[in-house]
């Protein structure tokens, strides 16, 4: 019984520390100051994620809720689309705000 829970297996803490190759680790600012992190696949529609972040709040109208982020090349803020894979759309760092549209 001292695999329950164990965290000394191989990957476990991988997991939490840095993401995978193709894997992006996001920040996520809340609407109530509370920031977490997210580790999703790069090529995944921002769809995934906003879906992603919903299920660790316990959201559940998901349509009401989009991510705004700064575009690096313009310094504009922009919204996450859903359609487009992540990659495409955020170049850098992935510091993301969860507002409602």
């Amino acid at each position: 019984m001292e695999r329950e829970g164990s965290e000394s297996e191989p990957g476990n803490a991988s997991k939490t520390r840095k993401p995978s190759r193709n894997k992006l680790a996001c920040s996520i600012a809340c609407l109530d100051g509370v920031n977490f992190n997210i580790n999703i696949e790069k090529n995944a529609p921002g769809k995934s994620l906003i879906e992603k972040i919903c299920q660790h709040l316990n959201v559940e109208e998901k349509e009401y809720f989009g991510l705004l982020y700064v575009d690096l090349k313009t310094g504009l803020k922009r919204w996450l689309e859903t359609q487009k894979p992540i990659k495409k759309q955020l170049h850098g760092e992935c510091r993301l705000r969860l507002l409602l549209k």
